[in-house]
């Protein structure tokens, strides 16, 4: 590749999102010769997303394309032989199938109907003969489609979900289907099933759920097993708390798993726990770790990608991702309950997994310079990139990498952040500067990718984005602070960030902007409230009223549980004084809202609301709405819609606080 000059590289564009290609979901072959991964990227012609499936020969280090066609291939997995590989995709009548393709090569055929929808969590039996999966009942072969409805009558607390919209009566529930065509419902009843993992033997499968009659009112779940043919379930665990990923040891005689302490309050950390079945025992293999088990780095590269737990048949260690000081690592720990130590390690964001029963693992790394690509961990210290998506489109580009530094806020903690200067920066000139607020709130900022953080520097601005109290990979205290302190103990984390890089003057303070998404938009719009120090604000996907959004978004009630003292009606005192609504009075900053028409994690009145406040106001405020778009606009949204979203944020930038735009960043 030829290596071009700082003057023949160009700043990052809004368009430049559509040329941009992400890998996902890699699987190492049995033999741990090849992996098999997704490549999204865009259509530019139909403005679709698409992803197909790739093969990357570990030994020639060549690869090649897989499927093809219309449609969106997904979650492919090895058959345990390596001579089939099973997937799911929408390539006929963009209805989502099980495919099976032999792994040489060849065509790929369907191997499920129209009797199950919303397939997930595939996985091969240990013979190789059938596979589990959790699925819906779809409609069955020669069923006539279903009249139009005229109502819907709501029976459920969880009667919608951001980006499945309103729920359609179904329940998921553990399935297999063997390679002669034999489908098997193995749960049943008005729960919800996920996550099948055999037993080694075969003879068992493992799932979550939670079948308590309370299901609907909190976010826990307990282990079950079925057997693989059928019959009884057996409750494995009694306990509060959410189960994120589990699996089973290589004898068959315990099950490692992800789950949280509860008695610690809802914010503690997620652990590796270890069940023995024989006698029921378990305890905490990382309660020294003081890092919640999990990737909690946020991007706009990728939505959230559930965390993996691995746990080889050829030893006593288990694998999984966890988040420390804005970096996402691999680490390990043993079975045997010794120390936890780190595998891969550096200033990175690894959003993949997956390790073999060799203990060779192939992940996905992300960096600010990187949308991502995939490497490959041998099991000793050495690791090899293999995957080259991106790298002729990057080296056009003019990037510019984050400096981290750190600030002691008024408790004695560390506030970690960072800054983004514009490529050519001047130490001269006087820079407008623009504010990002990570949503969550327990999520992070890091060294991650964002293609809006290299538009917003490539534009002319500089970029501070931070980890204010509340979020992960600081300790469990760090994160758990802010619980029922939502806004002002995060705001004085920015802003001492903020002074901090106005003290080495070359900020113009006249020039100040803030944005951010979901609890960041909450928090844009809670700051221009209580701040006049801004020119302008950008809040996305946001809330403002808290009361509403209790009964409003998609799981509001777990919030007066869990971040808040209590529900609307036993305090209605502390969701007024942490609303943003109730200081619109006070905003004086020209506030732009973007929101979807369809977000049902925060709901559009919500944006409504404030809207409408300040324009009796008399203030400067917009309101864009994106029609047919969730909560996750800027990460899944229609390639348009987050071509639009772009370029109204810059220009809301550009008009209150001007920089000068190359053509690039704000081509149309």
């Amino acid at each position: 590749m030829t290596k071009l000059s700082s003057e023949t590289k160009s700043v990052m564009a809004v368009e430049d999102l559509l040329a941009l290609k992400y890998v996902s979901d890699p699987r190492l072959s049995p033999g741990g010769k090849k992996v098999i991964f997704v490549l999204n990227y865009t259509n530019p012609e139909e403005m679709k997303e698409c992803g197909h499936l790739w093969l990357f020969d570990i030994e020639s280090g060549q690869a090649r394309q897989f499927t093809f066609g219309p449609g969106k291939d997904s979650s492919p997995r090895w058959s345990p032989d390596g001579k089939q590989i099973a997937f799911i995709s929408t390539r006929e009548d963009e209805k989502q199938r099980l495919f099976l393709i032999p792994s040489d090569g060849g065509e790929a055929k369907p191997i499920s109907d129209e009797q199950i929808t919303e397939i997930s969590d595939v996985e091969w039996s240990p013979d190789g003969t059938a596979l589990a999966f959790s699925a819906k009942t779809g409609k069955k072969d020669g069923e006539e489609d279903e009249e139009e409805e005229v109502y819907q009558e709501v029976t459920r607390l969880l009667w919608k979900m951001d980006g499945e919209g309103w729920w359609d009566g179904k329940w998921r529930h553990i399935w297999t289907l063997t390679l002669s065509g034999e489908l098997n419902q193995l749960t049943d009843g008005e729960y919800d099933h996920q996550a099948p993992h055999w037993s080694p033997d075969g003879r068992q499968i493992l799932f979550t759920a939670d079948r308590t009659p309370t299901a609907d009112q909190n976010r826990f779940s307990d282990l079950w097993l079925v057997p693989a043919t059928g019959g009884t379930l057996k409750r494995l665990t009694e306990h509060q708390c959410g189960i994120n990923a589990a699996c089973w040891s290589p004898t068959g005689e315990e099950i490692a798993y992800i789950g949280q302490e509860v008695a610690r309050g809802p914010n503690s950390n997620s652990e590796v726990r270890l069940l023995t079945l024989d006698n029921g025992e378990e305890h905490s293999l990382t309660n020294t770790f003081d890092h919640s088990v999990g990737d909690y780095v946020l991007t706009d590269a990728h939505g959230h990608i559930p965390t993996p737990l691995f746990w080889p048949k050829n030893g006593n260690d288990i694998y999984f991702l966890a988040t420390d000081h804005g970096s996402t690592n691999l680490y390990r720990v043993p079975a045997d309950g010794e120390e936890v130590s780190a595998v891969i390690q550096g200033k990175q964001h690894i959003f993949a997994l997956h390790v073999n029963d060799a203990g060779q693992a192939v992940t996905g790394i992300d960096t600010p310079l990187s949308p991502g690509e995939l490497f490959f961990w041998k099991g000793d210290k050495s690791i090899v990139q293999l995957t080259h998506c991106n790298d002729d489109f990057l080296a056009t580009k003019e990037l510019t990498s984050p400096e981290p530094f750190n600030v002691e806020n008024e408790v004695a903690w560390e506030i970690q952040g960072w800054l983004l200067k514009p490529p050519g920066f001047d130490p001269q000139k006087q820079y407008p500067l623009i504010v990002e607020i990570h949503g969550g709130p327990h999520a992070a900022y890091g060294w991650g990718w964002f293609h809006e953080f290299q538009l917003l520097a490539g534009a002319g601005y500089a970029v501070l984005f931070t980890n204010p109290r509340g979020s992960q990979g600081y300790g469990e205290a760090f994160n758990d602070s802010i619980r029922f302190h939502w806004a002002p103990p995060v705001q004085k984390d920015i802003e001492l960030a903020l002074d901090e890089i106005l003290s080495r003057g070359f900020v113009d303070k006249s020039r100040i902007g803030v944005t951010g998404g979901s609890y960041g938009g909450y928090m844009t719009n809670w700051i221009v409230g209580h701040s006049d120090r801004f020119a302008a604000a950008v809040s996305q996907r946001s809330c403002s009223n808290y009361i509403n959004l209790y009964g409003n978004d998609d799981m509001g009630h777990y919030f007066g549980t869990g971040d808040a003292p209590g529900t609307p009606w036993e305090n209605p005192q502390w969701y007024i004084d942490n609303s943003p609504l109730f200081y619109a009075p006070n905003i004086k900053t020209p506030l732009l809202l973007i929101h979807s028409k369809d977000d049902l994690r925060c709901t559009l009145e919500q944006a409504e609301q404030l809207y409408r406040a300040l324009r009796v106001l008399d203030r400067e405020v917009g309101l864009v709405i994106f029609k047919d778009s969730s909560h996750g606009l800027s990460r899944t949204g229609k390639p348009k819609q987050r071509l639009e979203r772009l370029r109204r944020i810059l220009g809301w930038f550009q008009k209150y606080m001007p920089e000068t735009l190359s053509a690039e960043a704000v081509a149309s």
